[in-house]
């Protein structure tokens, strides 16, 4: 975030979302797979961002502590609606790389499943976007206060925001209710902070990276979102029964978890739980997954350069369009729009994965520096800090 985009907002209602999270996909919490190449300090650093977390999130935003049952209510409630876990998967709390939660598998799920589907599904209409946020809210807020405020003015950031505290407020009467029961109680944003244990956090980090001005610069952001909730509040928070105190919690969630970029941010129950690496492939979305199957599924039966890759039967594909990528995407519900895949980063190669082993996805950042981590998500990934990309920390 740049540290003047908030100086330049002169009412809330002018608020863009991308001046809080300029995230391509959602920036998630960082693999420790490669932990052990880095010093006792970036170790030390990695537990202090992960330890006051332990301590919170293992209670929801509902206050109802989110564990294997209440995973079980999440991914019964999307398979209800159309998406799909495989039954190998489960949630782990702590998970392997030493986050707060992440998903692992239970037993072994060869290459042979991985390159044929993908292991998660949510379809698209349990996606809490912009459009979805409109169809609900506005007919809530009584026409002379649209006319003096209308939603419609807001971007996609802003009505997600709206739309989630909305959602939360409403308690076990929400559709989204098993979603929001997921969400940790406080948002991990460093804006969120307490200042004592802002100022640690600060302090750890200034061992490795030049964090000067990074407490103004929290200040300025967490002032900002005092007046964009406080201001959405007023307006609308008699009619959505929100306070400002729940506005400031919702952007928070957004701003950390958001996925689908700065211009269209959406919220994506279950698949927001993998925990990121950049050496995992990133998640297939917004319409793409149908001709992603048919890809993967043409390259593994044909090959580079067309030609068809030897059966394992002993025969050769042929025709016009390989057996498995008809099969592939025959396999897939109409409709979808999220999915995840256990390939590498490229696309390219199927991974298999052993009992305990953790999933990750990429959520390829749009060039997030370091402070961009520590605001939004209140710690900076492994694969950010200096050691781990060959990068000076003063050029960080």
């Amino acid at each position: 975030i740049e540290g003047s985009c908030f100086q330049s907002a002169s009412a809330w209602t002018h608020l863009r979302y991308r001046e809080l999270c300029r995230s391509r996909w959602r920036p998630r919490t960082q693999s420790a797979a490669l932990g052990w190449r880095f010093s006792p300090m970036q170790r030390l650093v990695l537990l202090a961002a992960f330890l006051a977390p332990q301590l919170t999130d293992s209670f929801s935003a509902t206050g109802r502590s989110f564990d294997l049952e209440g995973f079980e209510r999440l991914t019964t409630w999307v398979r209800k609606h159309g998406g799909r876990m495989h039954e190998a998967l489960t949630l782990a709390s702590p998970a392997p790389c030493g986050a707060t939660r992440g998903i692992i598998a239970t037993s072994h799920v060869p290459s042979e499943t991985t390159v044929r589907e993908p292991l998660i599904v949510v379809p698209e209409s349990l996606e809490m976007n912009g459009l979805r946020a409109l169809s609900v809210l506005e007919p809530l807020v009584p026409e002379d206060v649209l006319e003096r405020v209308p939603l419609r003015t807001l971007d996609d950031g802003a009505l997600v925001t709206l739309f989630l505290a909305h959602e939360r407020a409403k308690a076990e009467d929400s559709f989204y209710r098993n979603y929001v029961e997921s969400l940790p109680p406080e948002p991990p944003s460093a804006w969120a902070m307490e200042d004592v244990k802002l100022l640690q956090a600060i302090s750890m980090y200034g061992a490795m990276l030049d964090t000067k001005g990074w407490m103004a610069k929290v200040i300025d952001a967490r002032q900002y979102v005092d007046r964009v909730a406080g201001g959405m509040a007023a307006d609308y928070g008699e009619y959505l029964n929100v306070t400002k105190e729940d506005i400031s919690w919702a952007l928070g969630i957004v701003s950390s978890r958001s996925m689908g970029g700065a211009e269209a941010p959406s919220l994506v129950p279950l698949l927001d739980l993998l925990n990121h690496h950049r050496d995992a492939h990133p998640f297939t979305g917004h319409n793409g997954m149908q001709d992603a199957i048919r890809e993967r599924a043409e390259f593994m039966a044909w090959g580079d350069g067309g030609q068809p890759r030897p059966d394992p039967s002993g025969k050769s594909a042929s025709g016009s369009q390989p057996p498995a990528a008809d099969q592939a995407a025959s396999a897939i519900p109409e409709g979808v729009d999220w999915a995840w895949w256990s390939f590498d980063a490229a696309g390219q190669t199927p991974r298999e994965l052993d009992p305990g082993q953790e999933c990750f996805a990429n959520y390829v950042t749009e060039d997030y520096t370091t402070f961009d981590w520590f605001l939004n998500l209140g710690f900076v990934p492994i694969d950010a800090l200096p050691e781990a990309s060959g990068t000076a920390a003063s050029e960080l």
